[in-house]
């Protein structure tokens, strides 16, 4: 009978142990859920679930857009229910680090403004920009001497009718890499500088309408034009790692070769610390000849290649005066 009442009391206490879980949030599985997400039904205290969805913001940044999803079973969560939550500081701080056109960024290393390559089509319209490049392409090969047997020359013509035709969306990324080289190598021949290809480039990024090809284009023209001028202090800035432009060394071999000059600055300034101790001296008195007087005795400076720490404290500590009395 008693044992029966023991199983009892043991179960009931299980049943209450249970039933405080489920209502427990699923993240501290401390306090008591507040909310409970409308998709998975996955619940949560306010605190908890506030400080997760500020803490995701936060780290949202980037060129593509950041779902929210639920912590523990990871279902998207929508903007609309997650934003009753939080406060409306975090909502704008998601809604500027998501946008769907946002640009790559840089920050310039001695003025600290912000870098910014590409910049999004205020026109909507891909045919607008088609017809914009068409005019440029024109203006470059009717602006230099005509050769109208030359290949560069036929391929900027075929571009033209190609952009005049139209080119559809999906198919912007492969165009792109084989204009922008042809328009590269026509400029090298003719022109010898990359001006027009650089605006071309922009011009074609602008026919972009969809974020994830718009987002492509801006990686790819970086790859091409990786190097920018700061608008203020006029400073030529690598896009790709952010230090000064090095045209002829990719960015690792550019790091290495400021990490080799700052270790060898390192090793000039120890070498030089070092030369001034070791050239602290000990005195050392000698006499040449027998026949010298004791007054005659010469003070040698010798330098050793461990310093005299007791000279050295000699030296710097201050010498007191004794006053007569």
């Amino acid at each position: 009978m008693y044992q029966e009442d023991d199983d009892s009391v043991a179960s009931s206490f299980e049943e209450d142990q249970m039933e405080a879980f489920i209502d427990r949030c699923s993240i501290c599985f401390d306090s008591e859920h507040d909310l409970c997400v409308e998709s998975c039904r996955d619940q949560f205290c306010l605190e908890c679930f506030t400080k997760y969805i500020h803490e995701t913001v936060k780290s949202s940044w980037g060129l593509s857009v950041t779902i929210i999803k639920c912590p523990v079973c990871s279902d998207p969560i929508s903007k609309n229910e997650w934003s009753q939550y939080v406060p409306m500081s975090v909502v704008e701080l998601y809604d500027k680090y998501n946008m769907p056109y946002r640009s790559y960024a840089r920050t310039c290393l001695y003025c600290d403004l912000e870098l910014i390559p590409c910049t999004r089509a205020t026109i909507t319209s891909s045919q607008h920009y088609n017809n914009s490049i068409c005019t440029y392409l024109n203006t470059i090969i009717s602006s230099g001497p005509k050769h109208i047997t030359d290949k560069e020359y036929l391929t900027i013509t075929e571009w033209i009718g190609l952009f005049k035709q139209g080119i559809h969306e999906v198919r912007l990324v492969n165009v792109y890499k084989l204009f922008i080289k042809d328009i590269i190598q026509f400029e090298m021949h003719h022109y010898n500088t990359n001006q027009h290809s650089y605006q071309l480039s922009l011009l074609f990024l602008k026919a972009a309408i969809h974020p994830d090809i718009w987002k492509q284009l801006q990686l790819i023209h970086i790859s091409f034009f990786p190097n920018m001028n700061c608008s203020n202090c006029q400073s030529s800035i690598c896009l790709h790692c952010g230090y000064d432009s090095h045209q002829s060394l990719t960015c690792e071999d550019n790091m290495k070769h400021l990490v080799m000059n700052t270790n060898l600055n390192t090793f000039v300034g120890v070498a030089g610390l070092l030369g001034l101790i070791c050239s602290t001296t000990t005195t050392i008195t000698t006499t040449t000849n027998s026949d010298q007087s004791l007054t005659d005795h010469t003070n040698i400076q010798t330098e050793i290649g461990v310093p005299d720490m007791n000279n050295i404290q000699q030296r710097i500590r201050p010498t007191r005066q004794i006053t007569p009395t």
